[in-house]
């Protein structure tokens, strides 16, 4: 049994990730704002929004393990 099931690899939250997690929710702040107007936009979907940014900023980096083999995670010997 494998006690890692994917490895997500370290150089991707180097800060791109960041930044596309901002311009897609620019996107949808204001296709949101479009139909409920910036007020009630800014309301709903502001805070969660905040929340996931602080998450993939500051969180997900630190739970990265560098120097990991993606092909072989365990570091096991294969013969």
């Amino acid at each position: 049994m494998q006690q890692t099931f994917f490895v997500i690899p370290y150089w991707l939250f180097d800060g791109w990730l960041t930044g596309l997690w901002l311009l897609l929710g620019l996107g949808l702040l204001a296709w949101q704002a479009r139909s409920d107007g910036w007020a009630d936009a800014a309301k709903n979907f502001l805070p969660m929004y905040l929340v996931v940014a602080a998450i993939v900023h500051f969180l997900l980096p630190r739970l990265s393990v560098m120097g990991v083999d993606p092909a072989n995670p365990a570091g096991e010997l294969v013969p």
